[in-house]
């Protein structure tokens, strides 16, 4: 079974997307977690992605324009160096 960051991974990897492994959303005061930056048209097949592919936690979204970038704050950054 593949851990829940290299899913967020293979995501973006479908929608052919970036993939990021230290961003930092609002609220997180600095912490970093992995993110996709995606089409704002294309949030719904992540987020149904996502859910297929057994990520229970949600993702939060942040606007940048016509983009969104789609983080997972529970995913941080740091557990994906212990889980690889």
């Amino acid at each position: 079974m593949q851990n829940k960051i290299d899913i967020v991974e293979h995501i973006a990897d479908e929608l052919e997307a970036d993939f990021i492994c230290d961003y930092s959303g609002r609220g997180m005061y600095g912490e970093k977690c992995v993110a996709i930056s995606i089409d704002s048209d294309e949030i719904y097949e992540a987020v149904q992605l996502a859910t297929l592919w057994g990520i229970k936690e949600i993702g939060k979204i942040d606007s940048m324009g016509r983009g969104v970038v789609i983080y997972w704050p529970d995913l941080e950054a740091e557990k994906m160096v212990a889980l690889k």
